[in-house]
């Protein structure tokens, strides 16, 4: 499992101090908990393995086969013992028939081949997806961060804009303006918010811890 080489691939649209303080913390995490839990994975290494048996079985039936039989027996006549016992040993092998077998050999490896191809396009599919899903819950707890400071923000100027209207310095239009802008960013916060917990929501889908 190469999860550095991924990694690296994911975040190099980052910047450099981003980059290295999410792959720091639970990316890594992420990733390998995806790699050993997604049932989707976990799927096609079923079908690969399923693969790799067809093959066994088919080179399989180019062997010699051995079969042998064996018996015992025992009589008393007369109060006098007998024990006689036989062995028989039987060995066939396919010889020829006109390439079948061989081309059936082929034709199991040649799924084998895209089986695990296959398997490996899964795994970077699903580890990307677990990439993009991490990056997008930080992405909208950091929105959600910036629309929190900013209705403190609004907050702090609606209040002092109230006190500059106590001493008569702005008119009742400055606060209905501050007000305003203090209500958008409050909408403003709770769709990030909402963003965020469909993001994270997508996270726990995706990465299975």
């Amino acid at each position: 499992m190469q999860l550095p080489k991924i990694i690296a691939i994911a975040l190099a649209g980052l910047s450099p101090a981003l980059a290295s303080s999410v792959a720091a913390e639970t990316l890594t995490d992420a990733l390998i908990s995806t790699y050993k839990n997604s049932g989707l994975i976990e799927q096609n290494r079923a079908t690969l393995r399923a693969a790799d048996e067809d093959v066994a079985q088919t080179i399989a039936a180019l062997r010699p086969v051995l079969n042998w039989a064996g018996s015992l027996n025992y009589n008393n006549p007369s109060m006098a013992d007998e024990l006689s016992g036989s062995l028989s040993l039987s060995a066939s092998m396919l010889l020829y028939d006109f390439g079948r077998s061989q081309l059936g050999v082929d034709i199991a490896k040649e799924s084998v081949l895209a089986t695990r191809a296959t398997l490996v396009d899964v795994e970077n599919a699903t580890l990307f997806n677990a990439v993009n899903a991490y990056l997008s819950v930080r992405r909208a707890a950091a929105f959600v961060e910036l629309r929190e400071n900013n209705v403190r923000l609004l907050t702090e100027q609606l209040r002092a804009t109230r006190d500059r209207f106590e001493v008569g310095e702005v008119t009742r239009t400055d606060i209905s303006l501050a007000e305003a802008r203090l209500a958008a960013a409050r909408s403003g916060l709770a769709a990030e918010q909402g963003g965020f917990k469909q993001a994270r929501e997508q996270y726990r889908a995706i990465v299975v811890n």
